[in-house]
């Protein structure tokens, strides 16, 4: 039966994301508790309100979905929108469950929502090596539209020690993040995504905001900069940290062609001095296939740990 998640799933799904996505919780080192604490907040009646606020202004998050048998949680699948796409995560069927179709009732469901929303496309990540799930995805006419790595370096210990943001001009070059920024930005963006993910995907001015109230709903902590260049906003940087996480985790920079590579650099530094003061043991960052910008974290100690695929299908 499929039915939208509830607050009591949480401990379930937390055991389903430990068994079937162990990959994750080992690079982001996720504390199993306060994971499950995190997720179970949203459903808390503070975070409810605000989660409510946005579906009475028709502008909700997204749906949780699940899948009961015999009176169990089977499976699970989580639903975002996102700028006129809906982003499917956390697929999951617990192992007694399988081979009765229930990841597709999910999938489903999820399509069949995004469909309502008006979406024209849904969206997911794969880790490239679990070929059962990439199969199934395709088998529901999923395509390719590019690749990413998770790149990581650790904090203290034997590691790099945390660059300092940059001094002088250099430094006052780079300011907050502001609203106007991501008209600017979302140009420079979609000019470097590939032709295929921009037509599905592109880029858009609200992809380099986060909502405040959601953030404090969901106990997390974030901050964003920016460069101004001579002709105006050129570059962006986020950082991100989680009480359910270890790690925290870096947005890569978004910088224009006329950016020099030591600017690229003042602008990735100042990403990464904000988690000087954060209780992380490792920084992640999501990286597409993009030479300079491996070869500027690999100058940071950055290593790879996980390769991601991202399909889409057209609804």
């Amino acid at each position: 039966m499929l039915r939208p998640f509830r607050g009591s799933d949480v401990p379930e799904y937390a055991e389903l994301y430990r068994k079937y996505f162990p990959e994750e919780p080992k690079l982001l080192l996720t504390d199993a508790g306060a994971f499950e604490r995190v997720v179970a907040r949203a459903f808390q009646w503070d975070a409810r309100i605000v989660l409510g606020f946005l579906r009475l202004i028709h502008r909700p998050i997204g749906h949780f979905f699940a899948v009961e048998a015999n009176g169990r949680l089977a499976g699970v699948a989580f639903l975002f929108f996102d700028a006129g796409v809906g982003y499917i995560a956390s697929v999951a069927v617990d192992a007694p469950y399988r081979r009765r179709g229930f990841a597709r009732v999910l999938m489903r469901g999820a399509e069949a929502a995004a469909a309502r929303r008006g979406c024209a496309y849904t969206v997911l990540d794969v880790i490239e090596s679990n070929q059962p799930a990439i199969q199934l995805y395709r088998s529901l006419e999923y395509h390719p539209i590019r690749r990413v790595g998770w790149y990581y370096r650790e904090v203290g210990g034997a590691s790099p020690p945390i660059p300092a943001p940059p001094a002088g001009e250099r430094g006052r070059r780079i300011r907050p993040y502001r609203k106007p920024d991501g008209v600017p930005l979302a140009a420079i963006a979609q000019a470097r995504q590939p032709a295929l993910e921009r037509a599905v995907r592109p880029t858009r001015p609200s992809a380099f905001s986060v909502p405040p109230l959601l953030t404090r709903a969901l106990g997390g902590a974030t901050a964003a900069y920016v460069r101004e260049g001579p002709e105006g906003v050129d570059g962006f940087v986020r950082s991100s940290s989680s009480p359910a996480m270890g790690a925290g985790n870096l947005v890569a920079p978004v910088v224009a062609p006329s950016v020099t590579e030591e600017e690229a650099m003042d602008l990735l530094d100042q990403g990464l001095a904000w988690f000087a003061d954060r209780p992380v043991r490792r920084i992640v960052c999501e990286v597409p296939e993009d030479r300079a910008m491996l070869t500027r974290l690999a100058a940071r100690g950055f290593q790879r740990g996980l390769g991601l695929e991202t399909l889409a299908k057209s609804l």
